[in-house]
């Protein structure tokens, strides 16, 4: 089932990353990469699922630097094996619930997959739900 796209946040540089100059609206914007984000979120009548699509790209200063945004990526702490960045398909509030429903619901991969398929309309694979 192909979920519609709920939205589009585009993730423009302010300012030149050599510079420091700020960017204003005539500076041309080239899109890289838009990577998809699934995430819940409270609605009128419940749980909603968006769908949000988010751009990043390239703005050239006058200076002659190309300025490049990028999803967030958190330093590396010791003692700590999950790397945290924006590079995913789930966003954190599905993650919570997926969360809750492998450790204090103790279901099994196969029956989260059920779950948010039957009850959300959303289909993630074991290996994306086990991440």
């Amino acid at each position: 089932m192909d979920l519609p796209v709920t939205g589009e946040e585009i993730h423009k540089a302010s300012e030149c990353a050599a510079c420091g100059e700020r960017f204003g609206e005539e500076v041309p914007f080239q899109a890289t990469t838009g990577p998809y984000v699934l995430d819940i979120e409270k609605g009128e009548l419940g749980i909603e699922v968006s769908h949000v699509k988010h751009i990043y790209g390239e703005l050239s200063c006058s200076c002659g630097h190309v300025t490049q945004t990028m999803p967030g990526r958190c330093p590396e702490e010791p003692g700590w094996e999950v790397d945290l960045t924006e590079w995913h398909q789930v966003g954190p509030m599905l993650v919570s619930m997926i969360v809750c429903l492998s450790l204090r619901m103790r279901l099994s991969c196969p029956r989260i997959q059920e779950f948010l398929r039957d009850r959300l309309g959303i289909t993630l694979s074991v290996g994306c739900i086990n991440q």
